[in-house]
């Protein structure tokens, strides 16, 4: 056991037993000193004493406010043992605590809620499961969690390692599923809710995009007014005869069609083709790109049994996670509301919206910004030392920004472009034009001066890399808010 004080140190409430002598020690960590600020400590608990401090998003100030416990045990443990932690009383309210335990398979963590599980309004001792150790225990809690706002209190108390003889079993089965460009959207008809209606055949989708698209690009550009009620302003016009190249290159059927151009992905249904697995493993970009499916599960379940072969009471454990991929509006409709903008300076309507369960289903709502294809504004009060990188969070944005852009680019264009991984785009067989004056001769740009660059090689298919246009697919910048 490790007790988050050392051995020897004095009972605060009279009447309590002094506590069992540590199997190691326990260490703090805060990311500022504003962190320690909010950091205290009551008399109750495991031996009259713990920890806490409020918990926090993962975002900028979350991070900066956060504060670590590690449980380090100086005992090497060498088979499969039960990991419990001590909840007090009171003074513990977060219902998402996330435990991360170091183990022979690798880092393991479990989330609990330290208000009502094991009995709410009592001390007492959760497991955590049990887990397969070949070495020193190691045991970490953060104060980082998905419905942080400052006012929950997360507590740090005892935590204890209980060896289990028998043999440790570990089973996971993940199941990601995507929407595939090929797929064929035509619907069960009895059942569809689309029925009778634009959407419920590939036909129909066709007939609807291609009609409104033919009959709006067929209008004549405005040359005078932009009020003309028998024209079309140039960019609305543009944008319509983009989206009717887009809807007759993608045709009707779901598998002769150009990579990245199909109905079901012009519409906005469908993954983009370089999502597909190419093999029998699992691609590693399902657990990192929120982009590159629709839905993600995994279930994994741990055990020990003994030497009648039957699982041991209570070190059984199920750890279940379950996540969505992110959805977006179709590209035809955002760069229409952007030509809109343009032509007749009607604002794009304001579509953000709060919903509970939206990437991660953990029964907190999150709101998802109308504007979600922007990067996150620069601090304005950051001190920057000379001579280092751009703003971190700037730059990852950018980057992704970047790549969704070239994305969109035709293949033989896209083929001349690479992204470099320091966010700066690079050039690679092509007359990057730039303004010497502007940017300076021979000096490193960061990506600020970057997104200024025209490419003359990209003609009519250069992206416009600005960082505020609201265009681009972005929402997997939702984690980087």
């Amino acid at each position: 056991m490790v007790d988050d004080v050392a051995d020897g140190t004095p009972i605060a409430r009279p009447g309590c037993s002094q506590p069992k002598k540590n199997s190691g020690t326990f260490r703090l960590g805060f990311a500022s000193d504003s962190a320690k600020i909010d950091f205290q400590q009551l008399g109750a608990g495991y031996g009259s004493h713990f920890w806490f401090t409020h918990t926090r998003k993962d975002d900028a100030q979350g991070q900066r406010m956060k504060v670590t416990g590690t449980w380090n045990f100086s005992q090497k443990v060498s088979g499969p043992a039960k990991v419990l932690v001590h909840l007090p009383d009171h003074g513990a309210h977060t219902k998402f605590a996330k435990y991360e335990i170091e183990t022979a398979k690798g880092k393991r963590t479990r989330i609990i809620d330290q208000k009502n599980q094991g009995g709410s309004g009592k001390n007492r001792w959760v497991s955590l499961g049990a887990f397969l150790f070949e070495g020193n225990p190691k045991v970490t809690l953060s104060s980082i969690t998905p419905d942080g706002t400052g006012d929950q209190d997360i507590a740090y108390d005892a935590v204890a390692v209980a060896p289990i003889k028998g043999k440790f079993a570990e089973h996971n089965v993940e199941a990601v599923a995507l929407f595939d460009e090929n797929q064929n959207i035509d619907g069960d008809t009895a059942s569809s809710w689309i029925v009778d209606s634009p959407f419920e055949t590939r036909q129909k989708v066709y007939d609807w995009g291609n009609g409104l698209a033919s009959g709006a690009a067929g209008v004549k550009e405005c040359t005078g007014a932009a009020n003309d009620p028998t024209c079309l302003g140039k960019a609305s016009k543009q944008a319509m005869q983009r989206w009717k190249n887009q809807i007759t290159e993608a045709g009707t059927d779901p598998v002769k069609h150009p990579d990245g151009n199909s109905l079901a992905r012009w519409i906005g249904f469908a993954n983009s083709y370089k999502d597909r697995p190419n093999s029998a493993t699992k691609p590693s970009h399902f657990d990192t790109d929120d982009e590159s499916y629709k839905i993600r599960s995994k279930a994994a379940v741990s055990f020990v049994t003994g030497d009648d072969g039957k699982i041991i009471e209570g070190s059984e454990n199920v750890n279940y996670e379950h996540r969505t991929g992110n959805t977006h509006l179709p590209r035809y409709l955002m760069e229409t509301f952007d030509a809109l903008q343009k032509d007749y300076g009607i604002a794009p309507p304001d579509l953000t919206y709060t919903t509970q369960d939206l990437n991660e289903h953990n029964g907190q709502k999150t709101t998802a910004p109308s504007q979600q294809d922007r990067c996150p504004p620069r601090p304005r009060l950051r001190v920057r030392r000379k001579g280092s990188g751009p703003d971190r969070r700037q730059q990852l944005c950018r980057r992704a920004l970047y790549l969704r852009r070239l994305d969109r680019l035709p293949a033989d264009a896209r083929r001349q472009v690479r992204v470099q991984g320091d966010g700066r785009l690079a050039e690679a067989g092509l007359r990057q034009q730039e303004d010497p004056a502007r940017h300076g001769q021979g000096r490193d740009r960061d990506v600020q001066g970057v997104v200024q660059h025209r490419w003359r090689a990209l003609a009519d298919h250069r992206v416009d890399l600005h960082p505020g246009a609201p265009d681009l697919a972005g929402a997997e910048l939702q984690g980087l808010r």
